[in-house]
C-alpha cells in the first residue's frame, strides 16, 4: 500500500508541475487553448505535463518477529524498467518477472504515470507488484532501465534463435540424458525467426539468455560501481556500430539488421544498492 500511494503522490507532482508551467505560460502569452472535448481547457494544461515510467520498492526484514537474517525486495513497477537480483555467488535472477507485462516494442513502454488517458489519468495497464524470495546479507539489487538491459537481449545481440538457444541450453536441458540431445533439440530451431517464435518460449529464452549474458560481464565484480561500469560499457561496445553509422550517416536511418547494427539506444540508468 505505502508503495502505491508513493506511484499515486509521484503522479501529483507531475500534474501539479504542469498545471504551474501552463498557468505561466497561459498569463504570459494571454493565450486560450482548449481541446475540443474538454471545455476547462484541460488539454492545454495536460500538455505542459510530461510523464515517466517508474520502478520502484523497499528492503524489509524477513522472518516476522524472529530476524532469520533475510531480507526481501518488494517494489511495485509501471513502464518497461526491470529489477534483478545478483546473489553472493553470482547468479543474476530477475526479480520483475512477468511473461503478461513484457513488451519487446521499446515504441511502447507498456504503462507510464502523468497524463495519458482523458483527465489527466495515467496510463497503468501493466501496473504490477514483484518481490524476491528470501535474499542475504551480501546480495545485490539491480534497478535497470530499457536501453541497459536490452542490450543483452539475443535478438538485440545479434544471435539468431539457434544460437540462443546453444548459448543457454543448460535452461532448457534440464532432466536430457545428453548435450547431444539438447543440441538435436536446439537443431529444430535453426531456421526459426524471432517474430516466428510463441511468445511464453521467446519470453523465456531471452530472459534465459539476459541473464546468463549479464552474469558474464559482472562476473568477478564487487563494488557497485564496478559493476555499473561493466554494465554500462557493455552497452557502449554493443551499439558502437549503429552510433557509428549514425554519426556517418545523420539523414539516414540505421538499418532493421541486428547482426550488423546490434543493441538499443537511449536513456541508460543503472540504480544498485547491496542488501
Amino acid at each position: 500500500l505505502l508503495l502505491l500511494n508513493a506511484f499515486h503522490h509521484a503522479h501529483d507532482i507531475i500534474l501539479m508541475k504542469g498545471r504551474l508551467e501552463a498557468g505561466i505560460e497561459y498569463h504570459i502569452n494571454e493565450v486560450k487553448r482548449k481541446d475540443d472535448d474538454d471545455d476547462n481547457g484541460e488539454g492545454y494544461m495536460w500538455s505542459h505535463c510530461g510523464s515517466t515510467t517508474l520502478l520502484g520498492g523497499a528492503l524489509c526484514k524477513g522472518g516476522g518477529d524472529n530476524d532469520d537474517g533475510t531480507y526481501h525486495f518488494i517494489c511495485a513497477s509501471v513502464g518497461n524498467s526491470k529489477a534483478y537480483r545478483i546473489d553472493r555467488e553470482g547468479k543474476v535472477s530477475h526479480i520483475t518477472k512477468d511473461f503478461e507485462n513484457h513488451f519487446y516494442d521499446f515504441r511502447d513502454c507498456g504503462g507510464r504515470i502523468g497524463p495519458h488517458a482523458r483527465g489527466g489519468l495515467p496510463d497503468l495497464r501493466n501496473l504490477s507488484l514483484y518481490h524476491t524470495p528470501a535474499c542475504e546479507q551480501g546480495d545485490i539489487i539491480m534497478l535497470l532501465t530499457p536501453a541497459v538491459y536490452a542490450n543483452f537481449d539475443p535478438e538485440k545481440d545479434g544471435c539468431s534463435v539457434y544460437e540462443a538457444m546453444l548459448k543457454i541450453r543448460h535452461a532448457f536441458g534440464e532432466g536430457k540424458e545428453t548435450t547431444e540431445e539438447t543440441n538435436t533439440e536446439a537443431d529444430l530451431y535453426k531456421d526459426v525467426r524471432w517474430q516466428d517464435l510463441e511468445a511464453p518460449f521467446s519470453y523465456f529464452l531471452r530472459d534465459a539468455y539476459t541473464r546468463k549474458k549479464m552474469a558474464e560481464v559482472i562476473a568477478g565484480e564487487i563494488s557497485l560501481e564496478d559493476i555499473t561500469n561493466k554494465l554500462l560499457d557493455h552497452c557502449t561496445r554493443v551499439t558502437h556500430a549503429m552510433k557509428t553509422f549514425m554519426e556517418n550517416n545523420p539523414a539516414r536511418r540505421v538499418p532493421d539488421d541486428y547482426r550488423l547494427y546490434p543493441g538499443v539506444m537511449g536513456h541508460s540508468s543503472c540504480l544498485l544498492f547491496r542488501v
